[in-house]
């Protein structure tokens, strides 16, 4: 087993309400998943799919469960995602900060447990895929808005 924490700050050129909307739909952020597929269940707080991750060492097809809730102006993304090789779980805390007229800061942390094989072969590489996977998803998110 292994536990890794991540966290950083996004700064996007849109308004706090505007991005809240966005991010605190599950249908919003499945169009920002990349190599999802499969969908068998797509709702305003919750997903559960497969989804194709070729990053490092880490390549294949994972099952993928995942909800959200707005918890005191926080939007929390509780997600699991399970293959051959382990699992992973955790949760994702999003806050927005309005930081001039129409930027807004996105500052997360995601705590992560991955358990099997995975997290022994990847261990060093869990912490920099789950960061990409958030850049990529907080870019969409901002190309969503042009």
């Amino acid at each position: 087993m292994s536990k890794t924490s991540i966290e950083g700050i996004y700064t996007v050129a849109h308004n706090k309400e505007r991005i809240f909307s966005f991010l605190s739909n599950m249908n919003n952020v499945s169009k920002c998943l990349k190599g999802l597929q499969d969908i068998k269940e797509l709702s305003s707080n919750s997903l559960s799919s497969k989804i194709k991750i070729s990053e490092g060492i880490i390549r294949g097809l994972f099952n993928i469960e995942a909800s959200e809730k707005v918890e005191n102006s926080s939007i929390i993304i509780y997600f699991k995602l399970y293959g051959t090789l382990g699992r992973a779980e955790g949760e994702i805390k999003i806050q927005l900060e309005e930081v001039e007229s129409k930027n807004t800061k996105i500052l997360y942390k995601a705590d992560i447990e991955v358990k099997g094989l995975g997290a022994t072969l990847a261990k060093k590489q869990i912490s920099q895929i789950a960061e990409k996977i958030l850049k990529d998803i907080f870019e969409c998110f901002e190309q969503s808005f042009v």
